[in-house]
């Protein structure tokens, strides 16, 4: 009888850690999927900045070339003669 009561509870014991394991790997697959979408809205507003970034660079650029030194990427704005303020929308929806 003692044997029935110690196999019942190890039985007990790795139905829990099995349920538990389940549990934890559907959640990791949710946020596996939260991570992505999220990533997926980043990388579209990246996109969407640098495209900004762009294209206010090219309708500036004539304006700055009599400037001596002015350099415009996407990461950097670089102005020795003038202090300049670019600005770029982004559409967030």
């Amino acid at each position: 009888m003692i044997i029935l009561y110690i196999i019942a509870t190890i039985l007990a014991i790795f139905g829990i850690i099995a349920a538990y394991t389940k549990r934890l790997k559907n959640e990791n697959i949710r946020l596996e999927g939260v991570v992505a979408e999220r990533t997926a809205v980043v990388v579209k507003q990246k996109e969407e900045l640098e495209s900004s970034i762009h294209y206010a660079s090219r309708i500036q650029m004539p304006f700055f070339l009599h400037r001596r030194c002015f350099q415009i990427t996407s990461r950097t704005i670089l102005s020795c003669s003038s202090r300049v303020i670019l600005s770029a929308e982004i559409s967030i929806g």
